[in-house]
């Protein structure tokens, strides 16, 4: 009888795995992760993350990846690759691949990766620390499933601060947040069995599907410079106030501008020639030096070494339109969401930097793309048309939105004209005519 039991059970556990495989690309076990903030400057993060992938489109799940720079480290890091029923490999920091993120310009940031090659279906778990140093403007978000057909069965998020300390939360599908008060103050969400989801066109977005949570303190210190981010107001405010002192450009080259700039007719003009000039005499680079990556470059370090990042770029074009007397403004932007998580004003949600140019004698605004010289001026291309922007200024910052462009406008025309010869032979000619969002595959 209790042979009988036992093989029961072990075929249901068989039939079960199967219908798991073709139901499932992978299946998150576990997703275990607690941030414990020390002070204003330091915290840890504990993770312990156990995946079973099925097959290739399951494998993202399962791979390891974080980034450090001078803020957060990789203190400890172990982890298994198991195949059904062979012994555990192990994976030791020294078998991570680190990559420099940052054009090889600037060793300040890096990526820690580890993609497991066993035959499926495998179990890899992860167990790792990482440390903050100099300051925590945001706190690391929790994305258990990223990607179609994955189930999760068990996580967990914990987040501990010093008591009293002000937090904004953004969250869904991850239950209701449990708080305890007490010499600390814990913030934990433990998230229901999740049966996972599959693309589709016009699906509605990763807002109302995944599990996540967003978190950040509304005060913070990063590299020994104080911030809020309470509102949209003070992180403007913030940001505008790192710019302080790098707007300066040599004076030769101030009356250079002014020569190049000389003849044209209107405002509009003048843009598009310093525009023009950004895109001739500067390349873009990813360096994430400054404060945490968010402090551009000095204007006239760009002008002399003809390279920078995204907020470098755009420092640069608005310290050139200053010097004509053309004033814009300095916008972040997420070019991967066009909206912002409702009532969640963390700067963590940003990554991207443009600028803003009023053209009160046209009656429009100028958007422009500082890092891609391709980029025709003032075209708003799909990743920031229609997103949710902060407008950086000396009294605050302003939550806009860029105007998209109506969807009838982006077209790919094709005509093809055949002309067929009594001896069978054929002459054809064809003309594609592309229109706004279906161009933009050839920006790069």
């Amino acid at each position: 009888m209790r042979t009988l039991l036992t093989s029961a059970l072990l075929l249901g556990t068989i039939l079960l795995s199967a219908q798991e495989k073709e139901k499932y690309n992978a299946i998150v076990l576990d997703d275990t992760e607690s941030f414990t903030m020390s002070s204003a400057t330091s915290g840890s993060l504990q993770v312990v993350r156990s995946v079973r992938v099925f097959n290739d489109a399951g494998l993202e799940e399962a791979v390891f990846q974080e980034y450090t720079d001078q803020f957060r480290s990789l203190s400890s890091f172990k982890g298994t690759v198991e195949r059904d029923g062979s012994k555990p490999l192990k994976i030791k920091k020294d078998d991570l691949v680190m990559v420099s993120v940052a054009s090889g310009l600037a060793e300040d940031g890096f990526l820690h990766g580890y993609k497991p090659t066993a035959s499926y279906p495998f179990t890899v778990t992860y167990e790792y620390t990482m440390t903050w140093r100099k300051g925590i403007a945001s706190f690391p978000t929790f994305f258990p499933v990223t990607s179609e057909k994955v189930k999760l069965e068990k996580a967990s998020y914990t987040l501990q601060v010093p008591s009293g300390t002000p937090v904004k939360t953004v969250y869904s599908k991850v239950g209701d947040v449990r708080k305890e008060e007490g010499k600390a103050d814990v913030y934990r969400w433990v998230v229901p069995v999740f049966e996972g989801y599959t693309e589709e066109i016009l699906m509605p977005s990763w807002r109302e599907i995944v599990p996540y949570v967003f978190a950040c303190p509304s005060e913070f210190t990063y590299a020994g410079v104080p911030g809020s981010q309470g509102t949209w107001e003070d992180v403007g405010g913030w940001v505008h106030g790192l710019k302080e002192g790098t707007e300066a450009l040599p004076e030769d080259f101030k009356a250079q501008l002014g020569e190049m700039t000389a003849s044209a007719g209107s405002n509009l003009e003048k843009v598009r020639i310093l525009y023009d000039f950004l895109r001739s005499h500067t390349r873009y680079v990813s360096i994430q030096l400054g404060i945490g990556g968010y402090k551009p470059f000095p204007a006239a370090q760009v002008h002399k070494t003809g390279f920078g990042d995204c907020k470098g770029l755009s420092n640069y074009l608005q310290a050139m339109l200053e010097a004509v007397g053309i004033p814009s403004t300095y916008t972040l932007v997420n070019t991967g969401r066009a909206d912002f998580l409702p009532g969640y004003s963390g700067i963590g949600q940003m990554n991207h930097v443009m600028l803003c140019v009023p053209l009160p004698e046209k009656k429009d605004t100028l958007w422009l793309e500082c890092t891609n010289p391709a980029v025709p001026l003032g075209y708003r291309h799909e990743d920031i048309a229609g997103h949710e922007v902060v407008l950086c200024m000396d009294e605050g910052g302003v939550p806009v939105r860029v105007p998209s462009y109506v969807d009838t406008l982006s077209r790919d025309v094709c005509e093809v004209d055949v002309v067929l010869a009594a001896d069978g032979s054929a002459k054809a000619a064809v003309r594609r005519s592309l229109y706004l969002d279906e161009t933009e595959e050839w920006f790069n």
